[in-house]
């Protein structure tokens, strides 16, 4: 089955009130009112302490944004440091969510790559939840959620499942030498409290980072994860696996055969059996974002095509430190837009300023 695409336009997500600060990690959802609702990450650097969720709107698919506003003031720590974190949206009912996660960062001198380089492993870290009745209007402040895990990178969206739990799904943080873990968590109260619910993934050297969810028609929850050899220092093809019961158990994982860095999955309910993945490509020649359509049922993948071309934009070589520090570009999301079109979110450094945006695209598919 052929993929035929047609790009529409492209435009910046909501810049930040204040115009130095850099934005990047996007997450965009439709509110039930059909307006857009981004949630990203601003900050001064890539990687600096200053980091927090900033949130805007759009009522005409993408076209325009309002200008970014904080979701909660800085919070500070004892030290006299700050609270750095980043977060994305989930739809539940009318009312909207957002899980994240985020750093204690006492030495704001540092950034995160450095601090780990320094000291062999991150800052202390929490994941959180707030809310917002709507989506439109005031958000609360971060409810700090308990585990039993030194901070999970839950950097997708919470996922909604067939009987109305919420899940979030990610990795601790733990470095090389240490057994790597995906791990799904489940609210049965709209986010309050959360329990362990299940183990996706386990391995001694493979980390499953940047896991991404999706619901498919059937109930079926799919996860896609960009896995990174920490032995070896080499990035492997994304894996996947699937639940067929809310999360309960899971699939052993596959081998995608798509070479990612990062990536996401997007159900496609006009076609039953298959699903789009979307993923940043940063090694090689032809940096940028490839969009695949799989096969719902065994996730094979059927074809792929550039989406976009992001010329001289690969990261650096060497150990994942070097690496994070000096991405260009990440974190590629979908969404269905009412009119059928489709709305791609990413984050890029163009002309040494980090910025969100979304192109807007069709989609057919044929013989």
């Amino acid at each position: 089955m052929n993929m035929h695409l047609q790009a529409g336009s492209s435009n910046e997500i909501g810049a930040p009130g204040n115009t130095t600060l850099n934005s990047f990690f996007p997450g965009v959802i439709s509110l039930t009112g059909g307006e857009l609702l981004a949630i990203y990450t601003a900050g001064s650097e890539f990687e600096s302490a200053d980091h927090r969720p900033y949130y805007s709107h759009s009522s005409d698919a993408g076209q325009h944004w309002t200008p970014g506003k904080p979701l909660f003031p800085t919070i500070p720590l004892p030290s006299g440091g700050r609270f750095s974190c980043g977060c994305k949206p989930t739809l539940y009912g009318d009312q909207v969510l957002a899980v994240g996660y985020g750093f204690e960062r006492d030495d704001q001198t540092l950034s995160l790559s450095d601090y780990a380089t320094r000291y062999g492993r991150f800052p202390t870290c929490r994941n959180f939840v707030c809310y917002s009745d709507s989506g439109k209007g005031d958000w609360s402040s971060p409810q700090f959620i308990e585990h039993a895990w030194e901070g999970i990178e839950t950097s997708g969206p919470a996922l909604v499942d067939a009987l109305g739990q919420l899940h979030f799904f990610g990795p601790p943080f733990v470095l090389r030498g240490q057994v790597q873990r995906g791990l799904n968590y489940v609210s049965h109260d709209g986010g309050i409290a959360w329990q362990e619910q299940s183990q996706y993934f386990e391995h001694p050297g493979i980390a499953p980072w940047e896991t991404r969810a999706c619901l498919m028609p059937d109930g079926r929850i799919w996860l896609v994860f960009w896995a990174y050899d920490l032995g070896k220092e080499k990035h492997l093809n994304n894996f996947l696996v699937y639940s067929d019961d809310n999360g309960q158990t899971w699939s052993e994982p596959s081998d995608s055969g798509i070479h990612c860095q990062a990536a996401n999955l997007l159900a496609l309910p006009d076609y039953p059996g298959l699903m789009l993945l979307v993923g940043a490509v940063r090694e090689g020649s032809q940096p940028g974002i490839m969009l695949h359509l799989l096969n719902s049922v065994t996730g094979e993948c059927l074809g792929g095509q550039p989406l976009l071309t992001l010329a001289n934009m690969c990261n650096a070589a060497g150990k994942i430190e070097a690496q994070f520090a000096s991405l260009r570009f990440g974190q590629p999301g979908l969404l269905r837009l009412p009119d059928g079109d489709i709305l791609l979110s990413y984050w890029s450094k163009i002309n040494q300023r980090y910025a969100c945006h979304g192109q807007r695209f069709s989609l057919q598919l044929g013989q």
